[in-house]
Formats: structure tokens, C-alpha cells, sequence
């Protein structure tokens, strides 16, 4: 099943009602020594009034790193959870709306395709970027390792926090604030990885600002 317009979901899990998008604006300031204040993006949306199934509405993920390790540092692991971002992609079972990597941590905006299940999806894609992480680790003697040994009865290793978050976004306005937030994450106190959201590599903003996907899995939210 094709990705659906965003927010756009029947009970019956199909198309109904396409959602009218207009007014779409993305204006990147100069560098002048005077700050000039971005442009959000902004989205007009009309929504009908209806019951939404929430197994396949948008959803913001947030991932955490055990103890908040700076483990994504290195772009090696974060290339782990582009390679899997990009398998689900291909597989047909998520559509990526936004997303960004962050030393400790990672936010993303996707929804589930009709035939999947959500806590199954996430629960694959947590797991697989773990092992990759641990067998990546082993392989480079990497003492890091070491910082994720717990003592648990189903695992020797632990990568990510237990209990990631998942909020269903229902809203327009819900949606493009979890949106932004996400781009700027980044550019914010205490990273200070950019000084524009769309300079910074592992992030959807290039791909909202160019409209260059250099990753291959993005969707823009507009269908």
C-alpha cells in the first residue's frame, strides 16, 4: 500500500477525503551579524470530521541510547540506523515523514503501512540496530562495550532504554511542532551540531529545504 496523505486515515484504512495542503513556506535567512528569525514551515490542513484508526496514524519515536551514552557519535552507528530506516522503507512497511540522529538519542516522524503492526516494527528496528551496534563493537574491540552489560535475565547486552516513546500525532498542529522540533534539535542548547537545521548530515531538514533525499526513504508529508 502507497504511503497515504498525512493524518488522512479511515477506520476502514482507506484513502478518504484527500486533505487540501496549501501554503507551504521554507525560507532560509542569510548569515548576516544581525540574527533573523526562520521561517517555519507552515501547513494548512483541512481535516474531515471522523474516527481515526490509530494503528496507522503518524507517529513521533523517540529512541534512547542506554544512559543517555553518546554512542551515536560516531557516524558508523548512526549509519546503522540509516541502513535499517532504509530496509523498512523497501520492505513496504513504513513511511518516514522526518527524522533526525543525535549523539544519545533519535526522533522520528513515521506511520505504518496497512498489514503491519506497530509495536512489531518497533520492536524489529530496535532490536536489529542493537545487534548491529554490539556486533560492531566486538568487531572493533571497542571498550565501550563494556558500558552496555547489564544484568538481565534476556539479554547480556543492552543498547537501547527500555520503553521508547511513541506518541500518535493527530493534529496539524501537534504534527508540525514535533516536526520542527525534530529539525532543530541539532542546532539547539546543548549540541550545537548547525547553525541551520538543513546543514546538518543525519536529519530529514536538507530534504524539506532542497527537496534532495539523500537517504532514500523520505516521504514528504504533503503525499
Amino acid at each position: 500500500m502507497k504511503a497515504s496523505p498525512l493524518l488522512v486515515l479511515s477506520p476502514t484504512r482507506d484513502l478518504i477525503n484527500e486533505a487540501i495542503i496549501s501554503n507551504l513556506l521554507v525560507r532560509r535567512p542569510t548569515k548576516a551579524s544581525v540574527p533573523v528569525k526562520r521561517q517555519k514551515l507552515r501547513l494548512d490542513l483541512y481535516l474531515p470530521q471522523m474516527k481515526y484508526n490509530s494503528a496507522y496514524h503518524p507517529q513521533f519515536i523517540t529512541a534512547t541510547i542506554l544512559e543517555w551514552k553518546h554512542l551515536l557519535q560516531d557516524d558508523a552507528f548512526k549509519n546503522i540506523i540509516i541502513s535499517s530506516l532504509q530496509f523498512l522503507h523497501k520492505e513496504g512497511s513504513i513511511v518516514i515523514y522526518a527524522f533526525v540522529i543525535m549523539p544519545n538519542h533519535i526522533h522520528m516522524i513515521w506511520q505504518i503501512q496497512d498489514g503491519y503492526v506497530q509495536d512489531k516494527i518497533q520492536q524489529r528496528f530496535l532490536k536489529f540496530t542493537a545487534q548491529q551496534m554490539k556486533f560492531r563493537m566486538m568487531d572493533e574491540r571497542n571498550k565501550m562495550l563494556n558500558d552496555f552489560l547489564v544484568k538481565a535475565k534476556d539479554r547480556t547486552y543492552q543498547i537501547w532504554e527500555r520503553n521508547s516513546l511513541s506518541i500518535d500525532l493527530w493534529t496539524e498542529k501537534v504534527f508540525l511542532q514535533k516536526l520542527n522540533y525534530i529539525h532543530d534539535n541539532p542546532c539547539k542548547h546543548p549540541w550545537y551540531l548547525a547553525q541551520y537545521p538543513e546543514e546538518y548530515k543525519y536529519s530529514s531538514a536538507k530534504f524539506y529545504y532542497s527537496g534532495i533525499d539523500d537517504f532514500g526513504f523520505l516521504s514528504h508529508y504533503r503525499g
